[in-house]
């Protein structure tokens, strides 16, 4: 390696180390943020009262608020397997998950189980979003608080089960020669699995990320186009349709019944027995969801094909040496990306939801009151 190149990958493994330390105190900041606000709105009397009254507002909480609890413990996990071991190779502490073969196995356990659990999180409140607007009148069913508890309860298990392999194959063992770093030891897949594990990786990429990025964009555009659709719809009967082609003594008429018929068909599809809170709720979160899916697919896209064509031939040693450093750089962009996806919650929810950002200023506003 040449001293360019060496002090290339030196300068893109601090700035990575940087942005990623940023990135991960800035997320586990705003999804605790999340699940305090989230938590004050399940116990407020006010909301209380409106779920009585529409089971939707619990069911979208749920879903938020078991994201940012999910995606606060993979930014835990990433941080003590990948950057607090980076700060300092003499400190036991920061470097016991390259110390203790348990601890390594359940950290990389639960990175694996929670990034799969983030992952369905996504499609199953786009599941129910598409549900909640193509089959409004089984909209009880799936906004059902029950319902909801029991599906993440369920995902929750299975992700589990599924990831369960991490405990047997990972574990300490020798830094390879072809790896970069100082340390001698690093948690990591053990020698003798080597060669099951890239079969294992590739079901756990397309069932844990890819499988829920078809999901989430296959039910996203039905519910774009599903909107669209009595969006026009209404255009249409707003400006008059088959009217204009009748005398003007009728088409008044005919138009003022058309127009009402429209609105109440609309209303009993997909706005029956709704409060003016709950319509907002609804709409902030079809916002929130789309916001959330567009990050979701742009963010891990290219940490998936960047680390399936360039990471795992690395971890073996089979690239060649020429472009190596090159390449190894754009991993580490496309790893800050993925990462971002994990705590971009507070940014996406705040920009969606007026009351979620009116709710952390009065929060902030009462602990500055206590301070004084």
């Amino acid at each position: 390696m040449g001293k360019f190149d060496k002090e290339f990958i030196e300068t893109c493994e601090k700035i990575n180390f940087i942005v990623c330390l940023v990135i991960i105190i800035g997320g586990l900041i705003g999804n605790l943020t999340i699940v305090l606000v989230l938590k004050c709105e399940l116990k407020d009397k006010k909301n209380f009262a409106i779920e009585k009254r529409s089971t939707f507002i619990s069911s979208s909480i749920l879903y938020i608020l078991t994201l940012a609890i999910s995606d606060s413990i993979f930014l835990c996990t990433h941080l003590i397997e990948d950057i607090l071991p980076s700060i300092s190779n003499q400190v036991f502490l920061l470097q016991l998950v390259n110390r203790s073969n348990l601890f390594c196995k359940l950290i990389i356990y639960f990175r694996n189980s929670t990034r799969i659990i983030s992952s369905y999180l996504i499609a199953f409140y786009a599941c129910e979003r598409f549900m909640v607007i193509h089959f409004a009148a089984k909209r009880a069913l799936f906004q059902n608080k029950k319902f909801t508890i029991g599906s993440i309860v369920l995902l929750a298990l299975i992700s589990h089960v599924l990831t369960s392999y991490s405990l047997f194959i990972n574990g300490i063992r020798h830094v390879e020669q072809h790896e970069m770093g100082a340390q001698k030891f690093e948690c990591d897949v053990l020698e003798k699995y080597k060669n099951i594990y890239d079969y294992i990786i590739f079901v756990y990429t397309l069932v844990g990320i890819m499988v829920p990025i078809f999901l989430v964009v296959f039910f996203n555009l039905f519910i774009v186009k599903i909107l669209l659709v009595r969006k026009r719809k209404s255009l249409n009967m707003d400006r008059g349709g088959i009217v204009q082609l009748m005398p003007k003594s009728q088409s008044k008429m005919v138009h003022i019944e058309l127009k009402n018929r429209a609105e109440m068909s609309l209303k009993s599809q997909a706005k029956c027995y709704m409060t003016k809170k709950n319509l907002y709720s609804e709409k902030v979160a079809t916002v929130v969801l789309i916001l959330f899916s567009v990050c979701f697919v742009v963010l891990n896209l290219p940490y998936i094909l960047t680390w399936s064509l360039f990471y795992v031939p690395f971890k073996q040693g089979l690239l060649p040496q020429n472009d190596i450093y090159f390449r190894y750089s754009f991993v580490l962009l496309t790893e800050t990306l993925h990462l971002t996806n994990f705590s971009i919650n507070v940014l996406l929810y705040s920009v969606a939801n007026k009351r979620f950002r009116q709710r952390v200023a009065k929060i902030l506003k009462r602990s500055k009151k206590t301070k004084r």
